[in-house]
């Protein structure tokens, strides 16, 4: 959609704003899979006004990154046994502040980031190393996951990213809804 070309430029118009505006945006572009399992689901952008502007739409595409992540997490705990207490993250995402902060906050969990900027890379590693035998466990490869950024949440935010996933799952609903009108 070319709204930004770096990191840093997102994080740049996302500090302009204090909030999204009202803006939502569902990334259901093959459809919605875990928890949703729809399909049928489609993009979309709502909240639109004039008041909203690019960063906006920039900021709820972030924000998006943290409600579907949060939908994941809240079905693992919700139909086992499972209570994630932190998220360990990697990624190009993890560079943006915002992006970090809200994530802890919209979980309300702390948020780890390993010194190993692509940890999946290093998971490969792991799993191949434990199946030829070179480490014996997983324990013995703590060792080399070396945490540079620790975000805790802000209990405060709370009630607000009660609400702010509340609008997320309704716009989410008009994703899979939006065709047939209801």
């Amino acid at each position: 959609m070319g709204l930004f070309s770096s990191w840093q430029e997102l994080e740049e118009h996302v500090e302009q704003i204090p909030n999204n505006g009202g803006v939502y945006f569902v990334p259901a572009f093959t459809g919605l899979y875990s928890p949703q399992w729809n399909e049928t689901a489609t993009g979309t952008i709502i909240g639109l006004t004039s008041y909203a502007n690019k960063s906006h739409i920039m900021r709820a595409c972030l924000e998006a990154i943290a409600y579907r992540t949060k939908d994941v997490v809240k079905c693992i705990e919700d139909n086992s046994s499972i209570k994630i207490q932190k998220l360990n993250v990697d990624g190009g995402v993890t560079v943006n502040e915002f992006f970090m902060q809200f994530q802890a906050d919209i979980l309300q969990k702390p948020i780890e980031k390993p010194s190993i900027k692509e940890a999946t890379c290093f998971g490969t590693v792991v799993a191949a190393g434990l199946q030829a035998g070179l480490f014996k466990s997983l324990d013995e490869l703590q060792k080399f996951l070396i945490y540079e950024k620790k975000v805790n949440f802000n209990p405060e935010q709370k009630e607000l990213m009660a609400s702010n996933y509340s609008n997320w799952l309704s716009a989410v609903k008009r994703s899979v809804d939006w065709k047939t009108g209801s």
